[in-house]
């Protein structure tokens, strides 16, 4: 092949993987230290995220059940109401959340006049990544704006998903 040849993308391509070999072995690397490093298998996420149910909406966490009664001039009392704020995780024994503007509160008890139903204003465990879902695939080279999803997902280090120098 002379200097000035042109050969396409394909051919090149060729020429250089069958030139270098890949590494055959992996290497468990700090979390601070994978990136620009390609990984050598799937990162998988070692947890759900979020990790429990969680409330989306500033307002009472309820059982749906107690808002049926619900109607514009008539509100439903809400004996096991909870205070939340949006990112709370759901108490225990509550469904739905009802926002704020739909609340009525009268010496510390709280009604409301719009009926909820199960899951409303709430975003469940494992909405955005479930455990052992692939959060990189094998062969990435890791960029500097996904350390925070490997890290919130639970791998602190590439053992999970084994780096290779690229």
């Amino acid at each position: 092949m002379r200097f000035f040849d042109q050969v396409s993308f394909l051919q090149a391509h060729t020429v250089v993987t069958g030139s270098f070999s890949a590494p055959s072995r992996g290497e468990i690397v700090p979390i601070l230290h994978v990136v620009g490093r390609v990984t050598a298998e799937p990162v998988v996420s070692q947890f759900d995220v979020p990790g429990e149910d969680r409330c989306l909406v500033d307002g009472c966490a309820v059982s749906s059940v107690e808002t049926d009664p619900a109607r514009s001039r008539s509100p439903a009392d809400l004996p096991s109401a909870v205070p939340v704020e949006s990112g709370d995780p759901l108490p225990a024994g509550c469904d739905a959340v009802v926002m704020v503007e739909d609340l009525e509160q009268s010496d510390g008890r709280f009604a409301t006049v719009k009926a909820a139903r199960p899951g409303q204003h709430v975003r469940r465990a494992g909405a955005e990544v479930r455990r052992g879902e692939v959060i990189l695939p094998p062969g990435h080279r890791i960029r500097p704006d996904e350390i925070g999803a490997i890290v919130a997902c639970g791998v602190e280090r590439s053992g999970s998903g084994p780096c290779r120098s690229p």
